[in-house]
């Protein structure tokens, strides 16, 4: 059964959602939140609604809630790709990705704080990049970036050495 949604309704979501949009683009995620919430309710059958909420709320932070959005949005959207490649999110098996983070960073001495910090901002990217291309063609590129980026952003001292030795890591990894 349909829900009917009323014109005034349906232009008001689109509305919300474009301002939640400019509200998301300065990271103002707070009341993007708030319009994006408001949008899918008011029109709970439109994806983008749905996940621009997801996408916002991973930004923040909150993974539960992230997940809800991300629940209606697999509930409504009809494109077969972005369906698949979302739904991955709630399998218990780890993607390509996710699987070199996991084998080459412990080999290199990673603590598993930065190994789960590596698979935290993996997700937040593949979530936060929206309906955009992904191009997973080269996972151990991927890996070497994200095991440099967050030793980084972590202050885990990594030479240019040690950082070519973990990237050669990645890319022979089977």
């Amino acid at each position: 059964m349909t829900k009917f949604i009323s014109t005034t309704d349906k232009l008001r979501a689109q509305s919300l959602n474009r301002t939640g949009l400019e509200h998301y683009e300065r990271w103002e995620m707070e009341s993007a939140i708030t319009l994006f919430q408001e949008a899918a309710r008011l029109d709970d059958t439109e994806p983008e609604y749905h996940l621009n909420l997801a996408r916002a709320q991973v930004r923040v932070g909150d993974y539960e809630l992230m997940l809800h959005a991300l629940g209606n949005y697999l509930r409504v959207e009809q494109d077969k790709t972005l369906l698949n490649r979302f739904q991955a999110l709630f399998s218990n098996a780890l993607d390509e990705v996710e699987t070199r983070l996991t084998t080459i960073m412990p080999q290199h001495g990673v603590g598993l704080e930065i190994i789960g910090a590596a698979i935290q901002m993996w997700v937040e990217y593949r979530v936060a990049i929206g309906k955009s291309y992904l191009d997973l063609g080269h996972p151990e590129s991927w890996g070497a970036a994200l095991d440099y980026t967050v030793r980084k952003v972590n202050f885990v001292e990594v030479s240019i050495e040690a950082a070519f030795i973990a990237a050669i890591s990645f890319s022979t990894a089977r």
